[in-house]
């Protein structure tokens, strides 16, 4: 009986699901394996992650060096993300910097 009882209860369980923000990844944690120049390869390999999206922005407008053309890599959701900052360097994007949000 109490086996049934602990079975129906995963069942209701999966099926209610657990929300986003529980099951939300530290991406915190990911962040402290990157460092600058990785290759976009290298940062996938470090984080065993793709990204969910990537795009290609215009970056720097408010700098004195001007600006510069950036590639975004996100990995994550809207919710709890991290947020991969990449460069050309000789025909190749590195990284340049990266943010996790939400801030701890």
């Amino acid at each position: 009986m109490r086996r049934a009882i602990a079975f129906f209860t995963c069942i209701i369980l999966s099926l209610i699901g657990i929300s986003s923000h529980a099951a939300a990844t530290d991406w915190g944690a990911f962040s402290l394996r990157l460092s600058e120049e990785m290759t976009e390869q290298q940062v996938m390999n470090a984080l065993g992650h793709q990204p969910n999206m990537t795009t290609v922005e215009t970056c720097g407008t408010r700098s004195v060096r001007g600006a510069w053309q950036c590639r975004v890599l996100t990995f994550g959701d809207r919710h709890s993300n991290l947020t991969v900052l990449e460069r050309r360097s000789n025909e190749v994007w590195i990284v340049n910097s990266w943010s996790v949000f939400p801030q701890f």
